[in-house]
């Protein structure tokens, strides 16, 4: 073995495992723990410790590096599907095991998994040691811990957990643990991480970082009111516009979309960015509050005029977009009034003389199509005369397969007249054929 210990800087990477010659420890999965010991105990004249890790001798017979590999890694594994206690992780690190640190988290929590679904006050000293050892330098398997305690039915179990896992961390450590903690249960909308931590003296305005804003349950929004609160006044407007803009674009996040309305009135002449960010916004919930509520949303001193202007632009934006979603749902709920369709750049639903702008693919026409958006064939028109446009054959069949979309006479053969001095010659062959089936 001193050649062995020797050579233990190249071996400690590890011969490529071959799983068939571990067959003898394969064969303890699904067994209990009894029966890895005896194998455990039969084998261990091929077993060898190098700076705490588990290496195997394949063949006794042999003496060639390649003749050892490290198993430890792969043990745990077969470890993760035998344990029913922690009693086999005692045993191999009372064998010269000591590198825990090194086997990855999820293997070290299934290992675990039956003894944190026990109480705290059931677990004994000797397996709280070796989980508070397990956990050193590997905030993975902390975060997993305690995130899953009252799923594993034990909820007061985090804060014993969390004093576990704390004890003999310098205070800059701990803060740095809990706001990422924070940080997770914000972004995964961890109702019972979120007040587990506030319930042992945590404040989440005292770690977050203000550069998103998450929100997503109706524990967090007494600290998103101070936050809106501790903006001075002239700078108040700025900054709840910038919360919007990242509530809009996080998409799902409804309750604090909603609260921050409550907190604060917004002009309708917004900036531009809001603006686009509504007209992005694929979450109609967001669009349909806003317009529901449209009377409360905005500063008293707005005219019902300032109002229908904010979603007029808002149709302009995600016509632009395309938002095809958003423009059927404010034309659907009437959120254009009629005196407002001269200031529309796109006027579905109604007639319109504008150009459908050329970079629409077919998809978006179809859609157009489909729902109704124009009384009339004028745009689609003035969409095949532009030499832009890349899809007038296409369009112009989808057409006529669905006459019956429009509120007026089709006639292909004004079409035929508008075209035959700008488009292609393939696109004036089919009107041709269109003009003698009708």
């Amino acid at each position: 073995m001193g050649n062995l210990k020797r050579k233990s800087q190249e071996i400690h990477t590890f011969q490529q495992i071959n799983p068939t010659q571990l067959d003898d420890w394969n064969a303890c999965i699904g067994k209990d723990e009894q029966e890895f010991i005896n194998t455990w105990n039969r084998l261990e004249n091929r077993i060898s410790f190098i700076n705490g890790r588990i290496f195997y001798i394949k063949n006794l017979d042999q003496v060639a590096d390649n003749n050892v590999m490290g198993i430890d890694a792969y043990l745990f594994d077969i470890l993760s599907q035998v344990c029913k206690s922690l009693q086999l992780v005692h045993f191999v690190m009372s064998k010269g095991f000591s590198r825990i640190c090194d086997i990855k988290a999820p293997v070290k929590y299934t290992i675990c998994l039956l003894t944190l679904k026990c109480h705290y006050q059931d677990i004994s000293q000797k397996d709280r040691d070796l989980i508070q050892s397990i956990a050193v330098n590997d905030f993975k398997f902390v975060s997993m811990v305690l995130t899953n305690c009252h799923l594993l039915g034990h909820k007061e179990n985090f804060p014993f957990f969390f004093s576990l896992f704390t004890q003999g961390l310098d205070a800059r450590k701990i803060n740095v643990m809990v706001r990422i903690l924070f940080e997770r249960a914000t972004k995964d909308r961890d109702v019972f991480l979120y007040e587990s931590l506030e319930g042992i003296g945590y404040q989440f305005s005292m770690f977050n970082n203000d550069s998103t804003y998450y929100y997503g349950f109706k524990s967090m929004l007494p600290h998103f009111g101070k936050m809106i609160d501790s903006f001075p006044q002239e700078q108040k407007d700025q900054g709840c516009c910038q919360m919007l803009v990242s509530l809009i674009y996080s998409n799902t996040n409804y309750f604090g979309f909603k609260y921050l309305f409550t907190k604060h009135k917004f002009s309708p002449l917004m900036d531009t960015a809001v603006i686009q960010a509504f007209a992005d916004c694929n979450n109609l919930a967001f669009i349909d509050y806003l317009w529901m509520n449209r009377s409360t949303c905005f500063i008293e001193t707005s005219s019902p005029t300032d109002i229908n202007t904010f979603f007029t632009t808002l149709f302009n934006h995600a016509s632009t977009t395309p938002n095809m979603a958003l423009l059927e749902y404010l034309i659907k709920n009437r959120c254009i009034y009629k005196t407002d369709y001269k200031n529309l750049t796109q006027k579905p639903y109604f007639g319109c003389s504008e150009p459908i702008d050329p970079k629409y693919n077919l998809d978006v026409l179809v859609h157009c199509i489909d729902n109704r958006f124009f009384d009339s064939i004028d745009p689609y028109v003035n969409y095949l005369l532009d030499p832009d446009s890349e899809c007038s054959t296409a369009l112009v069949e989808y057409i006529y397969r669905n006459q019956d979309k429009f509120n007026t006479e089709i006639s292909f053969q004004s079409i035929y007249d508008q075209i035959k001095t700008s488009g292609s010659k393939h696109l004036q062959n089919h009107l041709l054929e269109l003009i003698e089936k009708v």
